[in-house]
């Protein structure tokens, strides 16, 4: 019983294994400049750069002064606020074929919206969509993983639509949303935040890319997260 115990996320990158871990919620860890200058010191200042902590050095950035989040508050915990039109940060093109069989968990605060997308590879590529109302996949090009939210699963596993997703969506408060077993091998960029038809709005405070791991060390991750923002998972 209880919750699974904490995870150092950066031991999941030893070796050299692949991925992303960017923390909005260590404002430390940004920068108001893509170039990675200007320190992000109080809400409102604009994000241009997030630092990849996995050691990987796949830093999320956007060039568009315009289409940058905001640093924000929610409650005592920092993050970023995506607006749901065009704001979004990205990764730099890595090779197809190298960030196969992957985990992704996320812990975000989602505004009340009628749909989202948590990445996208830009070209027709994404996962984790949420449509009310729609029955069709929650993935294109990112294989057939299956999704929990705040450790609950998505009904449907791998099969799940968009209408599934949504409906167990938690609007308002903050939540860990994981997708376990991705395929990304044709992926050549990693992006957050807005894809055409599907948008973030909302706040993210940390993001998790990884090879897959167990689902012991699963529970671990977002025990993690749920504990960087107030939730026991």
């Amino acid at each position: 019983g209880g919750s699974a115990p904490l995870i150092d996320p950066a031991t999941l990158y030893t070796g050299g294994k692949k991925g992303i871990w960017i923390k909005p919620r260590d404002w430390t860890t940004l920068r108001q400049s893509y170039l990675g200058t200007t320190a992000v010191t109080v809400a409102t200042d604009p994000v241009g750069y997030a630092a990849d902590q996995s050691g990987n050095a796949k830093h999320m950035v956007n060039a568009s002064a315009v289409q940058r989040p905001f640093a924000i508050t929610v409650g005592s915990v920092n993050a970023i606020d995506f607006d749901g039109s065009d704001d979004k940060l990205a990764t730099g093109s890595f090779t197809a074929g190298t960030w196969t069989t992957m985990d992704f968990f996320i812990a975000i605060y989602l505004d009340a919206a009628a749909q989202y997308v948590l990445a996208d590879g830009e070209d027709d590529r994404f996962f984790g969509v949420g449509s009310n109302g729609s029955a069709s996949s929650t993935v294109i090009n990112a294989g057939s993983p299956s999704y929990k939210i705040n450790g609950i699963a998505v009904p449907g596993g791998p099969a799940a639509t968009r209408a599934q997703l949504y409906d167990a969506t938690t609007f308002g408060p903050w939540i860990v949303i994981e997708a376990n077993a991705l395929d990304l091998s044709t992926w050549t960029k990693i992006q957050h935040g807005a894809y055409p038809g599907f948008t973030i709005n909302g706040k993210l405070a940390e993001l998790i890319l990884c090879e897959s791991v167990s689902d012991a060390v699963r529970a671990q991750v977002r025990t993690y997260l749920g504990a960087a923002v107030g939730l026991t998972i």
